[in-house]
């Protein structure tokens, strides 16, 4: 594919590639495909929060956990703890495109 297609989208409409592998795996969660997916679509710097996650697929944020969990434990992320100085440190997450279970 052409890279600055790639960049640009496809007529001014931007979109991503998700791995087949996901679309395939039952084992996870309408809702946990719908979060990988929109951790997808945002660039490697953009940070991830809790409220965001909750307010943009209409969930709770104890369901938004839950859902973090159930990427996290299926192996489609990881995540580490950011090394910054305040009280909620939060976490970079890292996208996989096959579970590492």
């Amino acid at each position: 594919m052409n890279e600055e297609l790639k960049d640009m989208g496809i007529n001014g409409i931007r979109f991503l590639m998700a791995p087949n592998a996901i679309a395939h795996d039952l084992s996870i969660s309408d809702k946990a495909l719908r979060l990988y997916i929109l951790l997808a679509s945002h660039n490697n710097d953009w940070d991830v929060s809790i409220s965001y996650v909750s307010k943009a697929l209409k969930v709770s944020i104890p369901t938004s956990k839950k859902l973090i969990k159930e990427l996290l434990n299926s192996g489609w992320i990881t995540r580490v703890e950011k090394k910054k100085k305040s009280p909620t440190n939060g976490y970079k997450y890292t996208l996989k495109s096959r579970a590492k279970k």
